[in-house]
C-alpha cells in the first residue's frame, strides 16, 4: 500500500494460504483486506482471532492421546478449519472483494500468498511445538 495502490486478496487465495498455513495465515490475510478497505477494527479483530484459532488448535491437537492422532488422516484437520475460513471471508469480505476487482483494482501476487501461507505453517508449528514442551513439562498425575 506504500504506492498508493488498493490490493485485496481473493478469497481462493485467503483459502489456500489457510489450508497451507492454518487459521493463523487465513485470518491474517482476511486482516489485511480489512485494512485495505478501511476497516481498521475489523483488521486486529480478524487477527487476533486467527491468533486465539491457532493457539486452540495446537493445544487440542496437542492434548489428543497419540493413538487416537494416529488414526486420524492428516487431511482432516485441513478440511475442517479451511471451509469455515472460506465460508467466513466470503460472507465478510466477498462483495467488496468481486467489487474491487471488477473495478479493476489490483490483487496481491500469489507469490506473497504463498509466502505467507509458508511463514504462517512455521509460526505455527513453532507454536504446536512449544505447546507440547510446556505439556510434557507440567506432571499431571491422579491423588
Amino acid at each position: 500500500m506504500n504506492d498508493g495502490i488498493r490490493k485485496l486478496y481473493s478469497i481462493n487465495e485467503i483459502s489456500i494460504a489457510a489450508l497451507i498455513g492454518g487459521p493463523l495465515a487465513g485470518f491474517y490475510l482476511i486482516s489485511r483486506n480489512f485494512k485495505a478497505l478501511d476497516k481498521k477494527s475489523l483488521s486486529t479483530i480478524s487477527f487476533v482471532i486467527g491468533i486465539i484459532a491457532t493457539i486452540f488448535l495446537a493445544v487440542v491437537i496437542v492434548f489428543i492421546p497419540q493413538d487416537i492422532m494416529d488414526k486420524i488422516p492428516d487431511v482432516i484437520i485441513p478440511a475442517l478449519f479451511t471451509p469455515v475460513i472460506y465460508a467466513y471471508v466470503k460472507k465478510a469480505q466477498g462483495q467488496e472483494i468481486k467489487d474491487h476487482f471488477k473495478n479493476g483494482w489490483a490483487k496481491h501476487s500469489q507469490r506473497r500468498t504463498a509466502v505467507t501461507g509458508v511463514l504462517a505453517l512455521a509460526i505455527t508449528l513453532a507454536s504446536f511445538f512449544a505447546i507440547g514442551k510446556i505439556a510434557g513439562s507440567i506432571n499431571v498425575s491422579a491423588p
